[in-house]
């Protein structure tokens, strides 16, 4: 499958939840965020969004949310917003651990910037989800356990040499 029919597909799986507004809402919060971030990773964070994003996490919520109230509400939209930049975090991680070259056709921050800026860029990303959820700690220790899981398992799921 190539990158322009994978965002063919992600696009028609949007569509078909009814999320199509959502899904907008959420990359104009990612361009506007993008704006904002430290000159310093500024390249580094957009080039981690790079490609063909297809929102698959933030997705779920807002089928999630869909199916209990007729639209999702600004506290999901920060949610969704938070879990995607912890999905790309997680992505980071992942090809600094699998020294990948490339993720959705283009290089992998590690491999266009460097392994220290990838990590950094990797921590600015779970700091900004933080920031994200600030003013609800429901949602921030929700998002901390999710943190905790994803840790937790990536490291049972690895067999790491001895």
């Amino acid at each position: 499958m190539t990158v322009r029919e994978a965002l063919g597909s992600s696009d028609r799986v949007i569509a078909e939840l009814g999320s199509i507004d959502e899904v907008r809402l959420l990359r104009q919060r990612l361009a506007g965020w993008l704006g904002g971030v430290d000159d310093e990773l500024r390249e580094a964070l957009a080039w981690a969004f790079a490609g063909s994003p297809k929102h698959f996490r933030p997705l779920t919520l807002f089928a999630c949310h869909r199916a209990t109230q007729d639209t999702p509400t600004a506290e999901a939209m920060d949610a969704a917003f938070a879990i995607e930049l912890v999905h790309n975090m997680s992505l980071i991680i992942d090809d600094v651990l699998d020294s990948s070259i490339e993720r959705r056709g283009v290089a992998t921050v590690e491999y266009r910037f460097g392994r220290l800026p990838a990590l950094m860029t990797s921590g600015y990303l779970v700091a900004d989800a933080f920031d994200a959820l600030a003013e609800d700690p429901f949602a921030t220790r929700r998002l901390a356990e999710l943190i905790r899981r994803l840790g937790a398992s990536t490291t049972a799921a690895t067999t790491w040499p001895t």
